[in-house]
């Protein structure tokens, strides 16, 4: 499971909104002190090892190296990422910096880990606000989504986003992404859920070592880092080619019971965000309308176990 969704490893984030993407005047940061507003600050559960800890702290390092991002130990700030392991969770992360606690899950136990380094990053790069690779808009130019060979219930994994709703930073299509789905990714046994147009990326995509120089492009544009893998960074120059005419404006949460002919999910993850309670309303009011201005079901859903070895194949199949 990623990004909140059960069954799944890996879900959301390329970029922040596009409204923060076309503010062209912020200050460059050589990194990122305030805590509240700016910084991404991680905790540990209790539940995790040593060596677990020692992994975890590798990829928060090289996220220090190659970006102007420190993720520090939380003392008592309010705004901050918590990194836990629960039995039967798996995966995912929280989508985004929201205000208070942002969930980073990394189940580990006797069977089956989340805590790899690559998969570590891509979870971190989710709370940071990087996106799906896979679902960028221009992806149709660079992957072929197979659903025939997927479950319809898993195709809001591959919800393409539209321009208006987030931007590339203009960086290029990245097969080699650390957020890039594996090409069996909740595919039906035995078949594909994408195929690359470039062939030679097949077996590419989905199997990273570490985040891509892309990938920590994405992250130094958003934070309008100063110096990007130890190079002087210029975010204007990958963001050259953004529409600043045309700002999106986030609307005001919507009130609960709102009857709006115009209010939809304009996403697919929406009901399942709200059903796990991680629907951040205040933020995702214009993408999830519809979801935020349902009431709140009473409903409760059976989480799998690690023993559930359907689940775990599908995260050792991303992962791997």
């Amino acid at each position: 499971m990623d990004i909140i969704i059960k069954q799944v490893l890996l879900l959301v984030i390329f970029t922040v909104s596009v409204s923060d993407a076309r503010t062209t005047h912020s200050p460059k940061r050589t990194f990122i002190e305030f805590p509240i507003k700016m910084e991404q600050n991680a905790r540990f559960g209790r539940k995790l090892h040593s060596l677990e800890r020692k992994i975890i702290k590798s990829a928060m390092e090289k996220i220090a190296q190659n970006t102007c991002i420190r993720l520090i130990p939380r003392t008592n700030q309010p705004d901050y990422a918590e990194i836990l392991n629960k039995k039967g969770q798996g995966c995912y992360a929280s989508i985004g910096r929201f205000p208070g606690k942002n969930v980073v899950m990394l189940e580990s136990n006797d069977d089956q880990s989340c805590i790899q380094e690559d998969t570590v990053i891509h979870e971190l790069f989710h709370v940071i606000g990087l996106w799906h690779e896979h679902m960028r808009a221009d992806r149709d130019a660079f992957i072929n989504v197979m659903y025939k060979n997927i479950e319809p219930a898993q195709y809001p994994q591959f919800e393409k986003l539209s321009s208006r709703d987030a931007t590339t930073y203009n960086v290029p299509y990245d097969y080699k992404s650390v957020m890039h789905y594996d090409e069996t990714a909740f595919a039906k046994p035995g078949k594909i859920s994408m195929m690359t147009k470039d062939s030679k990326f097949q077996k590419v995509i989905g199997h990273p070592r570490d985040a891509s120089s892309n990938d920590y492009k994405k992250v130094c544009a958003i934070y309008h880092c100063s110096k990007c893998m130890n190079q002087d960074f210029d975010q204007l120059v990958i963001r050259d080619n953004i529409d600043l005419r045309n700002p999106v404006i986030t609307n005001p949460p919507v009130k609960q019971g709102d009857s709006s002919s115009d209010c939809t999910d304009r996403l697919g993850i929406c009901p399942m965000l709200k059903s796990r309670e991680m629907l951040n309303c205040k933020v995702m009011s214009t993408f999830c309308c519809s979801s935020c201005s349902a009431p709140t079901s009473t409903t409760t859903t059976t989480s799998s176990t690690p023993s559930d070895s359907s689940l775990w194949q599908r995260i050792k199949s991303i992962f791997q």
